[in-house]
């Protein structure tokens, strides 16, 4: 629609109960050039309309103190000419017939999607007012300028004449053929000629759209013999059709015969095009209920007899009759609820009803169902008399609401095992670098105290202790990891073979195995020494689970195929091929409560030097890393059964065995070593240069930087820690090779989020080092890389 140019000076008055509905109207229509004034309620619109006297209202039908109705009508007796617009979220057709009866030029459903249909309507409007403000003065100033001269019309031709070329409202003469014998220059502008004299050239048989209309008007008046009033459609010059309201006469001779007929004419087509857009809005309306498929009723409160189409009756299952009651359509646990929100309505606590209850169909279905209405009618004791609403079935809703919720406790699950998983690496990294040093220490010791000594023994006995919390360290960083690096394809198959041999050592008699393992299972992307841990750690809880009272364990090992239509347990599985591991016991089963935690580091029900409580959080990372789900049924003195699932992949070919390390100790070369911990650098350096390197240590990243720079070829090889303050190891490691590009680098970590040994590769760093590092490793490491040619 064409934008209609308005005086920037033009005044809005916004009504509504909520804010961000005043703002948002206030900022689109000022972006448009308008002035906007907003109010909270109808209270204070009225008072601000009373005081500011906007060009334009938008008020909605819900607020407190004064609702839109109300204030629509005050309006309406104060200042019948002020368009109004309603802006309401309420989609009751009786508001929207009563907000038409008060004088509302418009109606709009909240909420407004696209701001421009605003737009559309309030430009309309003003239009609208502007043409009406202007019609009335025409006709004011017709009335005025008749009564003032219609003696000097009788006296004079030509006063007649210079008085209706003034006039704005087309004025006519014609002859019953239809022969134009005058007209002033407002009609020649209407009908879009340059003068009087061009359209006296023309019939008005030509300028009708129907030439019937013409005749049809000539009978109509000889019938009446007075005043009569047509609507009907004219063609411009420019053979543009527009809407007129004609009002004239025929006057006779003395004869009784025709001399002329006479007339006014106006333009209406704003005017239809107002009411067509009405129209149009309440077909909008009608067509808006029905795509929301809302049933409609109304309920005659005095009588007790109600009326409900027929979408409301398909929503129920039935027709109640005139029984505004459904009870026999209700559910029972639901009547008290519905009769509680009529009740609070009737009795004036409430203007409107707003319930959701469920209905029993013949058919035995159940269904949810909105109801919405309110009192639109009052008797001469101020009771309600009338009342009208809409049903809706929400059962769709109500059943996504019940999965968001379930959706909601998974993501808060997931939420927590996130935030353990990154509490668990800090923990991890910052146990590496107090355990790297007395590892480093103990091993050098070890070079220096006699192998039969109890010296010896007991750095023995330290290094053994340290390995153990190195291996702990290791599960920590498991469940936390999120990298799936290295992984190989292998068969589950034998690894079950492997573990089984193990257990039944170790389980007692009690206990009966039962297997069921598919020896055509295909080939997962894993970690067999990952595999074998998950393995043993389930079969070994379900043995924990049955070692007072016996029972039997269950191992099942078979191939399935997700699809986007299944419901795996609650798993979030993608489409595709799975090797499903399942191991179940007979035992004491689980708690919700308990079930809950089964998955948090160091959790465990066990008693205490049964068990660190790592284990499922550990296989849960393992699985996790392998882009599988694992799912848990149990019950408290029903057993429990874990489902382990494992994406297959296409080839089956043997996982690679690793390469045993050769040792060698011994190196030349000049080292530079970084690290921000002054006991791991006091200890490398004395490690490094009895393995014959030259060392040098800066616990800065800064100064190790600066010091390179300085003089960039007196080292051989750069040794950094990852996480340092200021400036990180990868960091470093690309500032260095910017300037020296051939330069061997190993970055080391405790944990690291941020760098894996891919990306440490990307960067440009050799080697990529998990701490603890022991000194054979470290050793190898160093000499391959100075080695190289």
């Amino acid at each position: 629609m064409k934008i209609i140019s308005h005086d920037s000076e033009t005044l809005i008055l916004t009504i509504d109960d909520e804010k961000s509905i005043r703002e948002s109207f206030r900022n689109f229509l000022e972006d448009y050039g308008y002035k906007v004034i907003t109010a909270e309620n109808g209270r204070a619109g009225l008072d601000l309309f009373k005081r500011k006297n906007p060009d334009l209202i938008l008020v909605d039908l819900r607020m407190p103190e004064v609702d839109g109705l109300a204030v629509l009508s005050n309006i309406t007796r104060l200042s019948p000419d002020t368009p109004v617009i309603v802006v309401s979220g309420t989609g009751v057709i009786g508001d929207v017939v009563e907000a038409l009866r008060l004088g509302a030029w418009d109606y709009l459903l909240k909420p407004v999607e696209d701001l421009d249909i605003l737009r559309h309507a309030v430009e309309k409007a003003l239009e609208r007012a502007r043409l009406i403000k202007i019609n009335k003065a025409y006709q004011e100033h017709l009335e005025k300028e008749i009564s003032n001269r219609t003696k000097e019309l009788k006296e004079s031709e030509q006063k007649f004449r210079t008085l209706t070329s003034e006039l704005p409202v087309g004025l006519y003469r014609v002859s019953e053929k239809g022969d134009i014998l005058y007209a002033n220059p407002a009609l020649a502008g209407i009908l879009g000629y340059e003068t009087a004299d061009h359209l006296i050239a023309v019939s008005m048989n030509d300028i009708f759209v129907n030439e019937e209309d013409w005749k049809n008007k000539v009978a109509q008046w000889k019938t009446i013999r007075g005043i009569a009033s047509n609507e009907y459609r004219l063609k411009t010059r420019g053979d543009k059709h527009i809407w007129v309201r004609d009002t004239g006469k025929i006057v006779f001779d003395g004869n009784d015969n025709i001399s002329y007929i006479e007339g006014i004419i106006e333009n209406i087509t704003e005017r239809k095009h107002a009411k067509e857009t009405l129209r149009e809005n309440q077909e909008r309306m009608r067509l808006a209920l029905e795509g929301a498929n809302l049933g409609m009723w109304d309920w005659d409160i005095e009588n007790d007899r109600s009326v409900l189409d027929e979408r409301a009756i398909e929503i129920i299952g039935g027709d109640p009759g005139n029984d505004k009651g459904w009870d026999k359509f209700l559910h029972p646990d639901d009547i008290s609820r519905t009769e509680i929100a009529d009740q609070a309505m009737l009795e004036g606590n409430t203007s409107y009803i707003e319930s959701e209850f469920r209905v029993v169909r013949p058919d035995g279905c159940i269904r949810w169902v909105k109801d919405l209405g309110k009192i639109v009618k009052w008797n001469k004791e101020g009771k309600p008399a009338c009342a009208s609403g809409t049903l809706q079935d929400i059962t769709i809703s109500k059943i996504s609401e019940t999965e968001k919720q379930r959706l909601e406790i998974k993501l808060q699950q997931a939420q927590k095992m996130e935030s353990i998983g990154t509490l668990a690496g800090g923990i991890a990294h910052d146990f590496n670098n107090i355990l790297f040093p007395i590892m480093g220490y103990a091993e050098m010791m070890l070079d220096d105290v006699p192998k039969e000594s109890i010296a010896y023994q007991n750095l023995e006995g330290i290094l053994k202790a340290a390995n153990r919390a190195k291996d702990l360290i290791k599960q920590i960083l498991t469940f936390c990891s999120e990298n799936s690096k290295g992984l190989k394809p292998l068969l589950v198959q034998p690894i079950i073979k492997e573990a089984m041999k193990l257990l039944r050592s170790s389980i007692p008699t009690s206990i009966a195995f039962k297997m069921d393992v598919d020896p055509n299972c295909g080939t997962v992307l894993g970690d067999p020494t990952q595999i074998h841990q998950i393995i043993m750690n389930l079969c070994t809880n379900a043995f924990h689970a049955m070692q007072d009272t016996g029972g039997e364990l269950y191992l099942t090992l078979k191939e399935i195929v997700h699809t986007p239509d299944d419901d795996i347990e609650d798993n979030d599985l993608k489409p595709g091929k799975y090797l499903k591991l399942e191991v179940s016991d007979t035992g004491h089963g689980m708690s919700d409560d308990i079930l809950e935690r089964i998955f948090d580091p160091y959790f465990t029900t066990k008693k205490p030097g049964k068990g660190t409580g790592m284990g499922l959080s550990v296989i849960h990372g393992i699985i996790k890393n392998h882009d599988g789900d694992i799912s848990v049924t149990t019950a408290p003195d029903a057993g429990s059964t874990f489902r382990v699932y494992l994406p297959l992949i296409e080839t089956g070919d043997a996982a690679e065995k690793p390469v045993p390390e050769e040792i060698s100790p011994i190196g030349k070369g000049r080292i530079l070593f970084v690290d921000d911990e002054e006991q791991v650098l006091d200890m490398e350096k004395q490690m490094l240069e009895r393995l014959g390197y030259d060392v040098s240590i800066r616990s800065s990243s800064l100064d190790a930087y600066e010091t390179f720079r300085a003089n960039p070829e007196r080292y051989d090889l750069v040794i950094t820690d990852m996480t340092m303050p200021n400036l990180t190891g990868d960091e470093l490691a690309k500032k260095i090779l910017a300037i020296r590009p051939d330069i061997p680098i190993i970055l080391a970590t405790g944990f690291s989020e941020q760098v894996d040994r891919e990306k440490a590769e990307e960067i440009g760093a050799k080697a990529f080092i998990l701490k603890p590092i022991i000194k054979s490793k470290l050793a190898r490491v160093i000499r391959n890389l100075l080695e190289k040619p």
